[in-house]
């Protein structure tokens, strides 16, 4: 688990979408696994800010149940695409929220009690205290609502979890 959230936390770093890459990033006392995960995720960062143009523009303030529930379509799309099984878990209407987007992806097959390897709890939310900021980009900065609460965060978990796949 030590190991996994390592390579995670070199992960999110590495996506440069944020801020500026450190040169421990770029490779420095990473393992041979870990410099190629690292890679993998700048290999994809067009795709990454691509997705996360598609969160931002999507309204999505925390009363917006409609716009909430949109954005943990865009996710759960990326997710059921890196083979996770995704659900939405509906929220009562007295609560005024829209719900929670689960996935997940046994490591050892499709029964959790054979799972194998180190098990991850990833979280983030789908919603914005504002809403009406449309994404823009000037060189390596991104703006809009949710940018970095919380959108961008879930930008970097499906990143980091792409790069995983990819590197089998």
């Amino acid at each position: 688990p030590r190991r996994a959230r390592s390579i995670l936390v070199s992960l999110f770093g590495a996506l440069g979408i944020f801020s500026a890459v450190s040169s421990s990033v770029r490779g420095e006392g990473l393992t041979g696994v870990e410099q190629r995960l690292v890679a993998r995720v700048e290999d994809n960062r067009e795709r990454a800010i691509e997705l996360l143009r598609r969160a931002v523009d999507q309204p999505s303030a925390t009363e917006n149940l409609d716009g909430v529930r949109k954005v943990g379509a865009i996710f759960a799309a990326e997710l059921a695409g890196l083979g996770f099984e995704t659900r939405w878990v509906g929220m009562p209407a007295e609560v005024g929220r829209a719900g929670h987007l689960i996935a997940e992806r046994p490591a050892g097959g499709t029964d959790p009690k054979s799972a194998r390897g180190p098990r991850l709890l990833l979280i983030g939310h789908l919603d914005t205290v504002l809403e009406g900021e449309p994404f823009r980009r000037d060189g390596d900065r991104a703006t809009g609502s949710g940018v970095s609460d919380m959108k961008g965060g879930d930008v970097g978990i499906v990143e980091a979890l792409r790069a995983l796949a990819d590197e089998g």
